[in-house]
């Protein structure tokens, strides 16, 4: 038996170094610094929205920065665009606004031949929603990776209806409330 022991002894030694490079690699890696470092990557910020044709409704309710099929707003790494669209909806601070990204400035021109480009939500570090007050939306791209953004801000009125939303109440505290009661 004691071979038993020793084979054993070997998967129980071999485990336990594995073990040891695994968290050696994973401890190096975390001290490796962030994604940006030795890029030439500086905050920047700029305003979009006060000159003319920066901007513009898509509906009664709903401003857009640019036209979905048109060129989007040069969006680089470490940058902050504020976006005014007060002099469309002065008082709106709205809780209802989407960025979009895209590697291309048109991202949903076709060009025969090709397939088509695309967009997509700025989530995560890409699209961080940093200010919303009235008339204005600050949006800033934390990371260093060059995009091209648009933004869709919604503001209701008393008689707007919301956009589709599957069914989700705006304000779903009413189904809370009952669910926990047991009702």
């Amino acid at each position: 038996m004691p071979s038993v022991k020793r084979a054993a002894f070997a998967r129980h030694a071999l485990v336990s170094v594995s073990g040891l490079v695994t968290t050696g690699l994973l401890g190096a890696l975390a001290f490796a610094g962030p994604a940006c470092e030795g890029q030439t990557c500086q905050f920047n910020d700029e305003d979009f929205g006060k000159n003319d044709g920066e901007g513009d409704l898509l509906d009664k309710n709903t401003w857009e920065s640019t036209p979905v099929n048109a060129t989007w707003i040069n969006y680089p790494g470490e940058r902050t665009e504020h976006l005014f669209f007060g002099k469309f909806f002065p008082s709106c601070a709205s809780g209802l606004a989407w960025a979009f990204i895209s590697a291309d400035p048109n991202p949903t021109m076709l060009t025969p031949g090709q397939a088509p480009l695309n967009y997509t939500n700025a989530g995560g570090n890409s699209g961080e929603f940093l200010f919303v007050g009235p008339g204005t939306i600050s949006v800033h791209n934390d990371t260093c990776a060059a995009n091209y953004l648009r933004v869709v801000v919604y503001c209701p009125t008393p008689d707007s209806v919301p956009p589709a939303d599957g069914g989700t109440p705006l304000d779903a505290s009413g189904d809370v409330t009952t669910e926990a009661s047991g009702g």
